[in-house]
């Protein structure tokens, strides 16, 4: 993604000041609303617990999938936090994207769609959905907002070999020299793939709309370049997971989204790809595309709340303090509640929980379990009346 001016102010501000234009603008937008106008995070804790737990049925000929999502499930558009942890609120939520991805839950899908830590809920029906994907499709590298194909893809994308003029195909090629110079080779089989998009799961299947996974992430990426090249890109020494059943990650990278009047295929795809491989209970999500409007993210209103995951299994106990922390700063910017997103085993003891960033998934029956329980952080709450405790929150951990 592409840095923006806020995410450079955000990590040149010093903490302190920060904090005030973000308490400042909270007070704001409190001030705006009356006692009776606010809802209350007891109030939309429960909400979220009412509709993730509905789980009905999608028909497209009664009902517009916003109506649909927005009594049905929840739509989350989770956050990562882009200076490292321990950074000033230095997240991205989407906002660099000309679209905003999110996810859509209830307890048929299950919880599977919070990979990250912290998260928004959105207010559905202020959206409005262009397309979905039964599994990530990489939609901040398609065209058409998300909803077209893969930009590189040889024969649809935009930046593809068969859309590209004489010169580009020459650029593209000069520029693949150049990434072989800085590794110090000269052929492709002497470069992993991996070496080249280390930010890719080595274990990532592509998918067909079917729900057939095809080949692995880097054979798609070599072949997309081999048309520029006459050879493929790299060597992809990646498992052969999509015809072992042993994939971690799955990724949509077809040329057609799904229409939102179709989303109840991609629920029954995506639920296709679980039963095809158990292993990724939770380690996969559908992926919502929504229309990004003019001031949508800085506008309080297109959110419910925001919430962070309490979950001891997956993440250390410092990085569950970051995850709150970032998400105590979201919340307060967008005047919106925090709730908690408890996961089943979370309150269970655990001997073997990490003590250092992240853990493997837990196994797979405790991850098939469907339940999801939002409730109010009460420390927070307690915190809107007490400016004090509100700094020690904010700037721990």
């Amino acid at each position: 993604h592409t840095q923006s001016l806020l995410t450079m102010f955000r990590r040149r501000v010093p903490p302190l000041l920060l904090l005030l234009v973000v308490m400042l603008a909270g007070k704001a937008r409190s001030a705006l609303l009356s006692e009776e106008e606010e809802e209350s995070c007891a109030s939309v804790a429960a909400s979220l617990n009412a509709a993730f737990r509905s789980g009905e049925k999608f028909d497209a000929k009664s009902e517009s999938v916003e109506s649909y999502m927005a009594r049905s499930g929840l739509l989350v558009i989770m956050c990562t936090t882009l200076a490292g942890y321990g950074s000033t609120n230095s997240t991205e939520c989407d906002e660099a994207m000309d679209h905003l991805s999110a996810s859509f839950i209830n307890n048929v899908t299950g919880y599977r769609t919070l990979p990250s830590g912290f998260g928004s809920v959105v207010d559905v029906t202020k959206a409005t959905v262009l397309c979905a994907y039964p599994a990530d499709a990489a939609t901040d590298s398609r065209d058409g907002r998300g909803c077209g194909p893969f930009s590189m893809d040889p024969e649809h994308g935009s930046q593809g070999f068969a859309k590209a003029t004489p010169a580009q195909r020459l650029a593209v090629a000069a520029q693949v020299k150049g990434w072989y110079a800085s590794l110090g080779v000269k052929r492709w089989d002497q470069v992993d793939c991996a070496t080249l998009v280390p930010s890719v799961v080595n274990d990532t299947a592509i998918v067909t709309p079917d729900g057939d996974p095809t080949t692995t992430f880097f054979s798609y990426f070599s072949d997309c370049y081999a048309p520029f090249l006459g050879h493929p890109l790299c060597v992809d020494s990646s498992p052969q997971c999509s015809f072992q059943g042993t994939c971690g990650r799955l990724e949509y990278l077809g040329p057609e989204a799904w229409p939102p009047e179709d989303f109840a295929d991609v629920l029954h795809t995506q639920n296709a790809l679980h039963a095809k491989f158990p292993v990724l209970v939770r380690r996969d999500w559908n992926e919502v595309i929504l229309e990004k409007k003019k001031n949508q993210d800085d506008g309080a209103d297109f959110y419910r709340a925001v919430f962070y995951v309490r979950d001891p299994i997956r993440f250390s106990p410092a990085l569950q303090r970051y995850f709150r922390r970032d998400a105590i700063y979201r919340a307060k910017k967008l005047g919106r509640p925090l709730v908690v997103a408890t996961l089943p085993w979370a309150t269970q003891p655990c001997d073997d929980c990490p003590t250092d960033d992240f853990a493997p998934w837990p196994d797979d029956t405790i991850a098939g379990s469907s339940e999801l329980l939002f409730e109010c952080d009460d420390e927070y709450e307690a915190s809107k009346k007490d400016d004090g405790l509100l700094l020690d929150l904010m700037e721990s951990p």
